[in-house]
């Protein structure tokens, strides 16, 4: 569901209005792709899911954000604003890195024998 989403995103860049970051953007969507198709076809399920969740989190709070600055919302803006900050930090940086990423590199291997990320 999310690889549609993103994959959609992805094509209608081309029909939307062309923005200063288009390339970026659409590197950073096939990237994401990448990164999702990875995931299910190494059977990491649970910790694409995981990944995913830490990642979209501050955009709920960056979508706010723009609703606010589109509807001249000072307050919604700034809160908006503060919570996306607030939220990237502490799921970016903190949860990512110490929680996900140490569980899937360290810990993964005692519970489930032969996982295919440690092959790599």
């Amino acid at each position: 569901m999310e690889g549609s989403f993103y994959l959609s995103l992805m094509i209608s860049q081309f029909f939307d209005t062309k923005r200063k970051d288009f390339w970026e953007m659409f590197i950073h969507h096939i990237a994401t792709l990448c990164l999702i198709g990875g995931s299910y076809l190494g059977g990491c399920y649970r910790i694409g899911a995981l990944v995913m969740v830490t990642h979209d989190i501050a955009d709920i709070f960056l979508e706010a954000a723009k609703l606010g600055i589109y509807l001249q919302w000072v307050w919604l803006s700034n809160g908006g604003f503060a919570g996306f900050t607030l939220s990237w930090i502490i799921f970016r940086l903190g949860v990512y890195p110490f929680r996900i990423l140490n569980c899937a590199i360290f810990e993964a291997n005692a519970v489930v024998k032969n996982w295919p990320a440690h092959i790599l």
